[in-house]
Protein backbone atom coordinates (compact mmCIF):
# COMPACT_ATOMS: atom_id res chain seq x y z
CA UNK A 1 0.00 0.00 0.00
CA UNK A 2 1.60 3.23 -1.02
CA UNK A 3 1.13 6.43 1.16
CA UNK A 4 -1.86 7.39 -1.01
CA UNK A 5 -3.96 4.84 -1.33
CA UNK A 6 -6.54 4.23 1.19
CA UNK A 7 -7.43 0.76 3.34
CA UNK A 8 -10.32 -0.79 2.22
CA UNK A 9 -13.82 0.39 4.71
CA UNK A 10 -13.74 -3.22 6.33
CA UNK A 11 -9.97 -2.97 7.44
CA UNK A 12 -9.18 -3.02 10.30
CA UNK A 13 -6.15 -0.58 9.59
CA UNK A 14 -8.63 1.74 8.78
CA UNK A 15 -10.00 2.00 12.88
CA UNK A 16 -6.27 2.30 14.40
CA UNK A 17 -5.47 5.62 15.83
CA UNK A 18 -2.87 7.36 13.37
CA UNK A 19 0.05 8.33 14.56
CA UNK A 20 1.27 11.98 14.51
CA UNK A 21 1.46 13.84 11.37
CA UNK A 22 -0.24 11.23 9.54
CA UNK A 23 -2.45 12.12 6.55
CA UNK A 24 -4.49 10.05 4.08
CA UNK A 25 -4.63 13.26 1.87
CA UNK A 26 -8.23 13.15 1.13
CA UNK A 27 -8.99 17.23 0.30
CA UNK A 28 -6.53 18.41 -2.17
CA UNK A 29 -5.91 21.72 -4.05
CA UNK A 30 -4.43 22.20 -7.54
CA UNK A 31 -1.80 24.97 -8.30
CA UNK A 32 -2.58 26.03 -12.04
CA UNK A 33 0.09 27.69 -12.53
CA UNK A 34 2.45 25.61 -11.30
CA UNK A 35 0.73 22.55 -11.83
CA UNK A 36 1.59 20.64 -8.87
CA UNK A 37 -1.16 19.06 -6.05
CA UNK A 38 -1.54 19.97 -2.43
CA UNK A 39 -2.89 18.30 0.30
CA UNK A 40 -5.53 20.75 2.05
CA UNK A 41 -4.98 19.58 5.75
CA UNK A 42 -1.30 18.87 5.69
CA UNK A 43 0.08 21.50 2.84
CA UNK A 44 1.84 18.61 1.28
CA UNK A 45 2.90 18.25 -2.20
CA UNK A 46 1.53 15.53 -3.46
CA UNK A 47 2.07 13.13 -6.92
CA UNK A 48 -0.43 14.32 -9.33
CA UNK A 49 -0.10 10.33 -10.88
CA UNK A 50 -0.75 8.92 -7.92
CA UNK A 51 -3.85 11.11 -6.67
CA UNK A 52 -5.13 10.50 -9.94
CA UNK A 53 -4.62 6.75 -9.38
CA UNK A 54 -6.11 6.63 -6.59
CA UNK A 55 -9.27 8.49 -8.20
CA UNK A 56 -9.66 5.82 -10.55
CA UNK A 57 -9.53 3.36 -7.80
CA UNK A 58 -12.19 5.04 -6.09
CA UNK A 59 -14.42 5.35 -9.01
CA UNK A 60 -14.01 1.67 -9.70
CA UNK A 61 -14.78 0.94 -6.13
CA UNK A 62 -17.95 3.34 -6.61
CA UNK A 63 -18.91 1.44 -9.81
CA UNK A 64 -18.93 -1.82 -8.09
CA UNK A 65 -20.43 -0.66 -5.55
CA UNK A 66 -23.49 0.71 -7.32
CA UNK A 67 -23.75 -2.41 -9.45
CA UNK A 68 -23.54 -4.86 -6.82
CA UNK A 69 -26.74 -2.68 -5.30
CA UNK A 70 -28.59 -2.72 -8.64
CA UNK A 71 -28.29 -6.93 -8.37
CA UNK A 72 -29.46 -6.78 -4.65
CA UNK A 73 -32.11 -4.29 -5.75
CA UNK A 74 -33.29 -7.00 -8.45
CA UNK A 75 -33.36 -9.82 -6.43
CA UNK A 76 -35.42 -7.74 -3.66
CA UNK A 77 -37.84 -7.10 -6.14
CA UNK A 78 -37.94 -10.61 -7.66
CA UNK A 79 -38.88 -11.78 -3.81
CA UNK A 80 -41.30 -9.45 -3.42
CA UNK A 81 -43.06 -10.00 -6.65
CA UNK A 82 -43.35 -13.81 -5.53
CA UNK A 83 -44.35 -13.05 -1.71
CA UNK A 84 -47.37 -10.66 -3.36
CA UNK A 85 -48.13 -13.50 -5.71
CA UNK A 86 -48.03 -15.96 -3.34
CA UNK A 87 -50.42 -13.36 -1.32
CA UNK A 88 -52.96 -13.20 -3.29
CA UNK A 89 -52.64 -17.24 -4.34
CA UNK A 90 -53.83 -17.46 -0.65
CA UNK A 91 -56.21 -15.33 -0.18
CA UNK A 92 -57.93 -16.61 -3.57
CA UNK A 93 -57.60 -20.15 -1.42
CA UNK A 94 -58.95 -18.77 1.44
CA UNK A 95 -62.25 -17.35 -0.01
CA UNK A 96 -62.47 -20.26 -2.07
CA UNK A 97 -63.04 -22.79 1.30
CA UNK A 98 -64.68 -20.08 3.32
CA UNK A 99 -67.50 -20.00 0.26
CA UNK A 100 -67.68 -23.65 0.49
CA UNK A 101 -67.89 -23.63 4.30
CA UNK A 102 -71.04 -21.18 4.28
CA UNK A 103 -72.48 -22.90 1.06
CA UNK A 104 -72.21 -26.16 2.77
CA UNK A 105 -73.49 -24.99 5.98
CA UNK A 106 -76.43 -22.68 4.70
CA UNK A 107 -77.20 -26.19 2.44
CA UNK A 108 -77.40 -28.30 5.83
CA UNK A 109 -79.76 -25.33 7.69
CA UNK A 110 -82.04 -25.56 4.63
CA UNK A 111 -82.21 -29.22 4.55
CA UNK A 112 -80.81 -29.90 1.16
CA UNK A 113 -77.90 -32.28 2.96
CA UNK A 114 -79.02 -34.67 5.75
CA UNK A 115 -77.41 -33.40 8.76
CA UNK A 116 -75.53 -35.92 10.50
CA UNK A 117 -77.01 -38.42 12.82
CA UNK A 118 -76.47 -37.20 16.94
CA UNK A 119 -77.00 -38.53 20.07
CA UNK A 120 -79.16 -42.05 20.06
CA UNK A 121 -79.58 -42.15 16.47
CA UNK A 122 -75.94 -41.84 15.63
CA UNK A 123 -74.96 -44.82 18.04
CA UNK A 124 -77.29 -46.86 18.85
CA UNK A 125 -75.61 -48.56 21.94
CA UNK A 126 -76.19 -45.88 24.19
CA UNK A 127 -78.00 -47.10 27.23
CA UNK A 128 -81.24 -44.99 28.03
CA UNK A 129 -81.93 -44.79 31.84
Amino acid sequence: MTELEQPPPDSPVKNLPKPPGFCLHERVALDGEKHKVFCRECAEEIDPYAFLSRLAGNWHRYEDAVTHAQREAKVAEEKLAKVKRELINAKSRLRAAKARWEGTYEDSMQGRFPMPPMGREADPDIDSD
